[in-house]
Formats: structure tokens, sequence, C-alpha cells
């Protein structure tokens, strides 16, 4: 019998030979923060060794493999396919991850080896996290919970599905304080009833399968927590009760529905707060070829105007760190007409399905259309659009805004592996600790400093906590909860 691999073994290929992994987390992953459709099954398993690697259940798989596998158990896995990692949000910082196949087989290890850790993480302490538009890698942080506020539910600003979000806070020893937003079932899930016991100082809390927290957790970076608040309770500000009730039930929304010969004949004047409109077609071709992105102020977003020296300044704020954003016009048609389209770069970038700081570098511009532009010709979009301030004065120069995109077509995964080909970080080893990084709001976080290692597997008391994909975990410790309302 063939000995299993090691995952610090493990090269780009088939693999028909054995892993034995135990899955340290498990969930779906779905499109618009958990409000749209299921896009694949994310995986983080480890070996005995202590090495993790990410592995993904396509789509199409979902129903035939993804119940083969439990959280926390160990199995050996056998006929997959390694490739390149993703380059963005990865769940693991390594350059590879496992993609799960039809073939792939999976059997439960009935006494597996304890050196398996039941848990992965690395820990970026809340100073070291600044706001940034790319991350590579998805963070975890340790802090105790000082705040949580009432979900609620709404729909966002020219879109149709609602949202439901919660906003927590933690501190750490250092009083630094971080907010963080809970989307959908992460949102509606939590509640601080499920840790507090009033006759008893012991909490627990396991978060579902899309999310993951973990309370007084027996590892070595907590054990300061331990140590500061043994025996003194810790106070949370919480919502009044009437307030913690499931949020009200808010309905989608139904955009005005129009072809683009509707659009062309809106008249502006008469329709002044008509729109947005939701439009389906079809993406024929890209108008600005030379001039596609800007550089733009890092801070506050705007175009920045170039200096006699080369460098580039903003206008409104006078910053000098710059980043380049799409500025993306294209014509698109429907069967009944064809119209002037634009967007700016949070809507280009989900139409490119590319950050625009991934696809451009300043320094060296390439000409022709990059693949990833190429790939949305000839496919159609649901989007919401409106009428421009300058539409309004001339027919023949209308153009409509992209407001949102409320339908996509699905990512084809051999753009993808191709795209992810592309990227080369550098080596790491098997040693290396495994680094993710929240969401705030729209923007995202970025690691400055040095961030604390996972501790090489060894003691049952010094487990390894994590987190993963868009939502953000958090280790939290407690001794006793106190709460109190606002």
């Amino acid at each position: 019998m063939q000995e299993p691999t090691f995952l610090d073994k493990l090269e780009k290929g088939r693999h028909s030979h054995g892993i034995v992994v135990r899955v340290v987390r498990k969930w779906v992953h779905y499109e618009n923060n958990g409000q749209g459709p299921p896009q694949y099954v994310g995986m983080v398993v480890a070996d005995a060794k202590g090495n993790a690697i990410y592995a993904e259940i396509s789509y199409d798989l979902m129903d035939d493999k993804a119940y083969l596998f439990d959280v926390g158990k160990v199995y050996v896995v056998k006929k997959f396919v390694v490739q390149n990692a993703k380059k963005s949000y990865r769940a693991i910082d390594k350059n590879l991850m496992i993609d799960i196949t039809d073939y792939t087989t999976v059997e439960l290890v009935q006494n597996p080896p304890r050196s398996i850790p039941e848990y992965i993480y690395r820990i970026t302490p809340l100073r070291a996290i600044r706001p940034a538009r790319v991350v590579f890698n998805l963070t975890d942080v340790l802090g105790y919970l000082i705040k949580y506020e009432a979900a609620h539910t709404f729909v966002p600003k020219n879109m149709e599905k609602a949202k439901t979000l919660r906003e927590i806070y933690i501190k750490d020893l250092g009083e630094n304080v971080m907010k963080i937003t809970l989307w959908g079932e992460h949102a509606t899930n939590f509640s601080i009833d499920n840790i507090y016991d009033a006759t008893t100082d012991k909490t627990c809390l396991t978060g579902s399968s899309a999310c993951a927290y973990y309370f007084n957790p027996t590892i070595l970076d907590a054990r300061a927590y331990h140590s500061r608040f043994k025996n003194m309770p810790v106070y949370i500000d919480r919502p009044a009760p009437e307030e913690e009730a499931v949020p009200a039930s808010v309905e989608d929304i139904q955009l005005p529905e129009k072809t683009i010969a509707d659009l062309n004949h809106v008249d502006p004047f008469d329709d002044i707060k008509a729109g947005p409109y939701k439009v389906a077609r079809t993406i024929v071709s890209i108008t600005n070829t030379t001039k596609r992105w800007y550089m733009s102020c890092k801070p506050c977003k705007k175009r920045v105007d170039q200096q006699l020296d080369g460098t580039y300044r903003c206008p409104k704020c006078g910053g000098t760190t710059t980043v380049p954003r799409y500025l993306l016009s294209f014509i698109a048609k429907d069967d009944t007409d064809e119209a002037r389209f634009f967007a700016y770069d949070d809507e280009a970038s989900k139409i490119i399905q590319k950050d625009c700081q991934a696809l451009v570098n300043p320094l060296h511009i390439k000409e022709g259309l990059p693949q990833a532009m190429h790939n949305i010709l000839n496919k159609t979009y649901v989007l919401s659009v409106d009428l421009t301030s300058g539409s309004c004065k001339s027919m023949k120069k209308r153009q409509y805004q992209v407001k949102a995109v409320l339908d996509k077509p699905p990512k084809q995964p051999s753009l993808q592996i191709m795209a992810t080909s592309l990227y080369h970080p550098p080596h790491t080893t098997s040693s290396t600790p495994i680094i993710k990084s929240p969401e705030h709001s729209a923007d995202l976080l970025l690691i400055e400093a040095a961030a604390q290692s996972t501790p090489a597997p060894g003691s049952e008391l010094d487990h390894e906590a994590s987190k993963h994909d868009v939502d953000r975990y958090i280790i939290i410790h407690h001794s006793t909860l106190k709460l109190r309302n606002r």
C-alpha cells in the first residue's frame, strides 16, 4: 500500500495517491455577500505535519461531493487535481490549491493521528490593519467582544434584493477596537444568548458552515486574555431585548425593466425620478480601447493630477498614494436597439470579475485589450442603469451609467485557472503561517505589520484557531460575561 503524501510535497497536476487530512473548515460561498446563488464549497484541510491547503468543490459537483466531508473529521482523499491558488481572498497563504474532481474518492479515518491540528490560524494585531483595495489573504484577529448591534435588513440603493447585516465590535489588550460587519445568516444567527450562562463562567460558540467563532480558545495567543480577565467580568454593550428580535422581513423590490429602445426614448424631463432602470443586454464592444483606467487617490478615490516630476497628487486632499481604477465604456445591445454605457471602478470590477490593480500595471502599459476584458464581449449582463446629466442635453451623446450589476454570467473555470497561473507570489513553505484579511464596508483591510504565527502542533492545549472566506471570523475570549442594555 502506498504511503500517503504530505501536503507540503504536493505539486501541480493530477494525484491518484492519497493524502490524510482533517477538514478544519468548510463553507458554501454565495455570491453577493451571501445573498446570491451558491458558487462553490470551500474547505481548509490540514495534515499530521501541520501543513494546510485550500480545497474547493465546484458548483457542478456540490451535490455529489460536498456531503462526503464533515468539519473535524479525518479522511484519506485520492484522485484530485492540484493547481495554482487564486490570487486574492485566499483562505490559505499558499501558492497551490486542491480541486475536488468527479473521480475523487473519500474514506473516513477511524483512528486519526492526534498530531493533525483542529484549527489553523495566524493572528494579525488590530493596530496593524489598514484600509486597502486588494487583499491577497484573509486575516485572523483575536480580541474580546465589547458591543454588538441589532441585525437589520434593507435594500441597497440601485439594487433589488434585500440584505441583512449586523455590526459587532471587539477590543484587544492594547485597547484597539475593530468594527466587524456580519452579513446574511452570519448576521441573523449571531446571538449572545448562545454563549452567556449566568450560572457558569464557561462559554462556547460554534459558527455555521459559512462562519466560525471560537470563544475561550485554548491557544497560546489567548493566554494573555485569560490572565487579564481571570475572575473579572467582561461587560458587553448590546441592543435592548426588543431590538434583538429577528429583523423584520424586507421585501425585495423590482426596478422598472426596460429594453434599450425604451431607454433611448426616455424623456429625462418627464421621468426625472423614474430611474434607475433594469436592463438585460449583451456587450458587443469596448469603446475606450486606449484608456480604460485612470490613476486615483487611494483614500478619497478621486482622479489625481500628474505633476511635472511624474508623480501624482490629489487635488482634493493633497495625497500622493495612488491606485489605478477602471473607467469602462462599452456598447451593448438587445433585440431592440443598442446604446453606450460606462461603469466606474466598483461596478466595472464586477463586470470584468478582476480588480483593476490585478489587471493593470501603470509602469508597464501593454498594448491591446487584456484577456479579462475580451472575456466580457458577447456576454449578457443584467444591470441597474440610469441617465447621466450630460445625457439630458443631447440625444446623440446619450449614454447610461451602470449603477449596479444585478446578474452576470458565471466565470469560466478555465479562464480563472489561466488568470491565476500568471500570478507567482514568493515561495512559501509548510511552516508559513496562514493569513486572512477581513472586509470593512466597501474597503478591504491590509496587513501592515508582522503577524503572530500559528504554533507548531504539539500539545492539545496549543490548538489553532481560524476564520474563512468573504466573511470575517473572530477568535474571542471571555471569562465571565455580564450584559448591559443600551
